[in-house]
């Protein structure tokens, strides 16, 4: 149920792609715990797909078309 919340989290701030990025480094630097590991892994997945799907400007790119 708490992982199910952070992803909720995650995708409410999909476009603010500043902000994913600082919730990545906060997670890696908190990566000597346990979570740590796994929460950077769950948050690099969706800020990769995020990139596919978002460019700089939060248009949606070609890519995200195509997989409608």
């Amino acid at each position: 149920m708490l992982f199910g919340f952070f992803e909720f989290v995650i995708l409410l701030i999909k476009p603010i792609r500043r902000l994913r990025v600082i919730l990545v480094r906060l997670v890696q630097f908190l990566g000597c715990f346990s979570l740590g590991e796994f929460f950077t892994d769950r948050l690099r997945r969706v800020h990769d797909t995020a990139s596919d799907i978002f460019n700089w400007d939060g248009e949606v790119t070609d890519i995200a078309i195509e997989q409608g």
